[in-house]
């Protein structure tokens, strides 16, 4: 897909339908300057852009579009935990599916990078199955899915 077309594409598509590698790319566009309407990628992404003609960096002096190999990694286990374990829809199973989840996988990684107790990531899980999927609370399996998701963070991340 060309540049121009991807703020079309979201538009069309809708936020929510968005592939999270395709939202990095999209990411990646509006850092370098290719997208005019940065509200549709700051909306999809809920982080905040690098500043105009300042350095690609976000609020937290990390590189938005270079990610570090551990964060990289870290991305792609959030993404595998919330699919396999996590999976409030039951659509492990379903091959595919396997995208399912995918659109939440920016936030659980803002949230698990910032938490020293997992409470707002859990709190995040739970919003996510009961307001946004429309699915039961199960609080202590959300526990248990942040458990997992912080020993990956501080094995990949030390």
């Amino acid at each position: 897909m060309e540049p121009e077309a991807a703020p079309v594409a979201i538009e069309q598509e809708g936020i929510a339908s968005i592939s999270f590698m395709y939202a990095r790319t999209v990411w990646s566009l509006v850092v370098q300057g290719n997208i005019v309407d940065e509200m549709i990628a700051r909306t999809f992404l809920e982080c905040p852009l690098p500043t105009q003609g300042g350095p690609n960096k976000n609020s937290s002096g990390n590189d938005p579009v270079n990610l570090s190999p551990q964060d990289n990694e870290l991305l792609r286990r959030i993404d595998e935990v919330l699919h396999y374990v996590w999976d409030p829809v039951g659509v492990a199973h379903v091959p595919q599916a396997r995208d399912e989840y995918e659109s939440y996988v920016p936030q659980v990684f803002l949230r698990l990078k910032g938490t020293t107790d997992g409470k707002d990531v859990a709190e995040y899980l739970h919003w996510l199955s009961t307001e946004q999927i429309g699915v039961g609370a199960n609080h202590e399996h959300d526990r248990k899915v942040v458990e997992l998701l912080i020993g990956w963070r501080d094995q990949l991340i030390r």
